[in-house]
């Protein structure tokens, strides 16, 4: 036996999934699922296991893989077609609700508010997917703008003294200017260029 493999124990890592179709009656919303990652793509069926007490019983419910067989003592809580997050998906959310504490789980409620009072139908919205949805939402959010033109790094006043330094007739060169100012030559050349553009 080679004894490189790494061994784990306990449930496969929960991932946050969305339902695929987050604004219908029935919805899951978001949920912590143990996604085995036995499909390729961003769709996995999940299925709902419920345990027969739960009122006995301080745990969330488990979501898994819906090709995992239900093992004793346990119910079907149902079967939902359910969506991976990706990056994209995370930005997206992040962008447009910067309050949300979790990228992973959006408020679908505050989703369907904003596009129904867009103007889109409640009906429409709810046959659209998950990305879909973010899609939409991302078109109507505003994009921070930054101003044509060149970045505030440089210091205009300090460009006017160097240019009125160079107009003044004293210095015969760019060096000399540099050297009384305390900088180097390619600097002065800039400050006045940067001056002159003004």
């Amino acid at each position: 036996m080679d004894e490189n493999i790494p061994v784990t124990y306990g449930p496969p890592p929960q991932s946050w999934l969305w339902d695929s179709r987050p604004l219908e009656e029935n919805s899951w919303g978001n949920i912590l699922g143990f996604d085995d990652h036995s499909t390729s793509g961003d769709i996995i069926d999940m299925r709902l296991w419920l345990r027969p007490d739960v009122q006995l019983v301080n745990e969330l419910p488990m979501y898994v893989p819906a090709h995992a067989p239900l093992p004793p003592f346990f119910k079907n809580g149902g079967m939902r077609r359910c969506y991976r997050p990706s990056d994209e998906d995370l930005e997206i959310v992040r962008r447009c609700f910067p309050q949300a504490a979790n990228p992973s789980a959006p408020p679908w409620m505050q989703v369907e508010a904003k596009l129904v009072a867009a103007g889109r139908s409640r009906e429409e919205l709810l046959r659209l997917n998950a990305p879909t949805l973010l899609k939409l939402i991302d078109a109507m959010t505003p994009r921070k703008t930054t101003k044509a033109g060149r970045r505030p790094d440089t210091d205009p006043e300090f460009d006017e003294r160097v240019s009125d330094a160079w107009n003044s007739g004293q210095h015969t060169s760019h060096s000399t200017l540099a050297n009384e100012m305390g900088i180097s030559v390619p600097e002065v050349r800039r400050a006045l260029d940067r001056h002159r553009k003004r």
